[in-house]
């Protein structure tokens, strides 16, 4: 998280990177300059913007929390969820053989809206604050 606030901030600089070695250097992997100036590196650089630093933090809190609930949030709170969660589920169509075997296909078709990201006021509330609106959907 402080490489996050210090990201938007200042845009990258020691201290952001400084803040996620911390933890890339407990799991063993390089950090990150090392990882995005190297030869094998799919996009060069990406350290150097204040946007491509957003984009590794936000894969480095994906690793980091994985299975322990805090992405759903990580994602309300970047406003990406409706995008994100509004892609299909897939999964594999065993079949009996041939060109029918192991084929991918949308299992599960997910709708994720601004609705999903707010909850309702509650009635009570709306009736002792007239200015209140009710959130959008609701």
């Amino acid at each position: 998280m402080k490489a996050e606030a210090l990201n938007e901030f200042e845009g990258p600089s020691q201290a952001v990177w400084d803040a996620i070695n911390k933890v890339r250097k407990r799991a063993g992997i390089p950090n990150v300059e090392t990882s995005y100036t190297s030869a094998f590196a799919k996009t060069q650089g990406k350290h150097t913007t204040q946007t491509g630093m957003r984009e590794i933090i936000a894969q480095e809190r994906k690793v980091e929390f994985a299975l322990e609930g805090s992405i759903f949030w990580d994602m309300i709170r970047t406003r990406k969820a409706t995008e994100e969660f509004s892609t299909p589920a897939m999964g594999w169509n065993f079949g009996a053989g041939g060109a029918d075997f192991f084929q991918r296909q949308i299992l599960q078709p997910r709708v994720f809206t601004l609705k999903d990201c707010l909850w309702p006021i509650d009635d009570n509330e709306l009736d002792k604050n007239s200015r209140l609106i009710q959130n959008p959907g609701w």
